[in-house]
C-alpha cells in the first residue's frame, strides 16, 4: 500500500499490526500490547518497539498519509526534518509468514555514536483511520541494528482493514 493509496481505507477501519517476533531466535518479550506497545529484546542487547496509537487527529495533514507520517515526525523530534526520511516497506497481510504485499512508511536511521545506541524508527499514520503505527528498533552497534531491523521485518506484518 503506497502513501497515495491510503485513501482508500475507510474512517471506521482498524490499522493495527500482526508479529510474530516471540518465535523468532534470540527475541523475547518484554511486555505485550500495554497501552497499544509491544517490546521484545533480543540476546545481542537489542530493543524492538512495536505501537499501534489512535487518535492522532491534531496531526493529520488533510487526505496526505505521507504528509501526516512527517508530521507525526516532527511532533515526536522537531529535530527530524523531511528530508532525513528514507521510504521503506513492511509487509502488509494477515500475519508475517503468509503476508505477499507491502505497504510504505517513513524511517529515519541514527548511527551508533559513543554511548548513544544505534536506531531505526519507521512510522506510518493513516489519515482515515486517525491511526499511527511505529516500529521502532535500538541496538548497541550498526551492525547489529542491521541484523535486527531485518529479524523485526520479517516478523511484524500490517494487518489490512476487513
Amino acid at each position: 500500500m503506497t502513501f497515495d493509496r491510503g485513501g482508500y481505507i475507510e474512517p471506521a477501519d482498524k490499522v493495527a499490526f500482526s508479529e510474530t517476533l516471540s518465535r523468532a531466535p534470540g527475541w523475547s518479550p518484554a511486555s505485550l500490547l500495554v497501552q497499544g506497545e509491544s517490546v521484545y529484546v533480543s540476546d545481542a542487547g537489542c530493543t524492538a518497539s512495536l505501537s499501534y496509537t489512535p487518535g492522532q487527529g491534531a496531526l493529520l495533514v488533510s487526505g496526505d498519509d505521507r504528509g501526516s507520517t512527517e508530521a507525526l515526525f516532527r511532533y515526536m523530534d522537531p529535530s527530524i526534518l523531511p528530508e532525513y526520511l528514507t521510504g521503506s516497506t513492511w509487509l502488509w497481510g494477515e500475519s508475517p509468514g503468509d503476508s505477499t504485499a507491502s505497504v510504505e512508511f517513513l524511517t529515519y536511521r541514527q548511527e551508533a555514536a559513543a554511548e548513544t545506541p544505534a536506531s531505526v524508527v519507521s512510522l506510518r499514520l493513516f489519515h482515515t483511520t486517525r491511526t499511527a503505527l511505529a516500529f521502532i528498533v535500538s541496538c548497541p552497534t550498526d551492525e547489529l541494528l542491521t541484523a535486527a531491523v531485518s529479524d523485526v521485518r520479517n516478523h511484524v506484518s500490517v494487518v489490512p482493514p476487513r
